[in-house]
């Protein structure tokens, strides 16, 4: 992979990750607070698997080939 390349892909991943946080924090905001105590999170919903695997998801269909235009 080319230096413009990784590049490349790591913007997209830090895009990603942006818009994973205004989820979370959109989520978060809504959510009722109850009497006061945080709610605890599943670990199998937002955890580093489950975003590793939406970002892979999101690139596939995201993928632009330059030397095909």
């Amino acid at each position: 992979m080319d230096t413009a390349s990784m590049l490349d892909e790591a913007i997209h991943y830090v895009k990603f990750l942006k818009s994973q946080v205004q989820t979370l924090e959109r989520a978060a905001a809504n959510r009722p607070t109850g009497i006061g105590f945080p709610v605890a999170m599943s670990s199998g919903s937002y955890g580093l698997h489950s975003v590793a695997k939406a970002y892979q998801a999101s690139c596939h269909e995201n993928v632009q080939h330059f030397g095909d235009a």
